[in-house]
């Protein structure tokens, strides 16, 4: 069993992690690479990861969807013009996937009653938006969204 780090120390950790995904983005050889460099295992990176993405939840606060919408998108435009700089866009995409996932943003389909209406969750919408089309079709769709990472999972 390894020794006990301050919280201090912790922080700081959490602190270099965020840095880490900000620059190289996120992935299981990145999640090594940062173990290693921090001389802690592959399962403490994970719990770091988990205690930055509620640092960054504590941190969205009360703001409304307004404020936070215009809040991502300047931080977009930020990531974008330092990917542009940097030319790897590749770890910026990723770092605002991440922080996406964190604040719940690829969650943001639920369903809920609005004024009588019914807002789909995700699933449920392309469920029903592939009523009728051809087998062929939703086959093409799913392997499409496979090849992309995008089968409905929590990534």
């Amino acid at each position: 069993m390894g020794r006990k780090h301050t919280q201090a120390e912790v922080e700081a950790r959490i602190e270099r992690l965020e840095q880490a995904i900000t620059t190289m983005g996120w992935s299981l050889a990145i999640c090594r690479k940062i173990a290693k460099m921090e001389g802690i295992t592959p399962d403490q990176v994970y719990r770091d990861r988990r205690a930055l993405h509620a640092k960054w939840k504590k941190d969205a606060g009360d703001a409304t969807d307004d404020e936070h919408r215009t809040e991502w998108l300047r931080r977009l435009q930020a990531l974008g013009q330092q990917a542009r700089k940097a030319g790897n866009f590749t770890a910026a995409i990723r770092a605002l996937a991440e922080e996406g996932r964190a604040l719940g943003y690829d969650k943001l389909w639920s369903v809920r009653e609005t004024d009588g209406l019914t807002v789909l969750s995700r699933d449920e919408w392309v469920a029903q938006s592939v009523v009728g089309l051809s087998d062929v079709a939703v086959r093409a769709l799913a392997m499409r969204a496979l090849a992309r990472g995008d089968a409905g999972g929590d990534a």
